[in-house]
């Protein structure tokens, strides 16, 4: 079967995300969660929404990052928010994660020294409206 994003399940996506990256906190926020076999495997979550950027968090199983998943992730921020950049925050110290995002088509912009809340750097990760080649007409 393959993956579905699915929207309305916030608690359970930000509960997933929780668990996975282990920030308990989100703010005001909103998700897309990402099913297979009628079971929660990942999800994506927006907060500090900034009016023309916003945060995006995302964690799940392998291979829940397909096209599909990645054009609903962000169509989201660039055609109903209409925001002209997206920023991911990465521990520094989290490889795998960094590799991902770079994958994606985020660029590294900058370390926040000793912003991650175990005390480690995070690395600021943003990628543009028109850099985006996850949207229609990409």
């Amino acid at each position: 079967m393959s993956y579905s994003v699915v929207c309305g399940a916030d608690d359970a996506v930000a509960a997933l995300l929780t668990e996975r990256i282990g920030i308990a906190e989100w703010g005001a926020f909103t998700t897309i969660g990402v099913m297979k076999d009628g079971r929660l495997v990942g999800g994506f979550l927006y907060n500090n929404f900034r009016g023309y950027d916003l945060d995006i968090s995302t964690a799940g199983e392998t291979g829940f990052l397909t096209r599909r998943t990645l054009r609903a992730c962000f169509a989201y921020p660039f055609e109903q928010l209409n925001c002209r950049r997206v920023t991911a925050l990465v521990s520094k110290r989290n490889r795998a994660s960094r590799r991902v995002v770079s994958g994606v088509g985020f660029r590294l912009e900058g370390v926040a020294r000793q912003a991650h809340f175990t005390g480690a750097d995070l690395c600021i990760y943003g990628m543009l409206k028109n850099e985006c080649r996850w949207i229609n007409g990409k």
